[in-house]
């Protein structure tokens, strides 16, 4: 779901070498708590320019990679029974 977003969004918008995390984020539809997440858990590495984060392209290439190949997937705390 989020690489077929970015996908989507991608034709329109041209990323460079460095791309402000917010607008990422904005781009494949994500919160910023989500970003923040994302960061905390070092699942995408961005760069600090100015006190503002910036993710290079490599970083989104790769976090989306290891995104649609369910790196990131939970499995459920428990399991509940469906009573027929």
């Amino acid at each position: 779901m989020l690489l077929e977003q970015f996908e989507q969004l991608q034709d329109g918008l041209k990323f460079g070498e460095l791309t402000a995390y917010w607008k990422f984020l904005d781009s494949v539809g994500c919160s910023r708590t989500t970003g923040w997440r994302w960061r905390k858990n070092r699942w995408i590495e961005t760069v600090p320019i100015g006190g503002r984060p910036y993710v290079r392209r490599e970083a989104i290439d790769r976090f989306l990679a290891r995104a649609q190949a369910g790196e990131f997937a939970k499995v459920p705390c428990r399991q509940t029974e469906v009573v027929v």
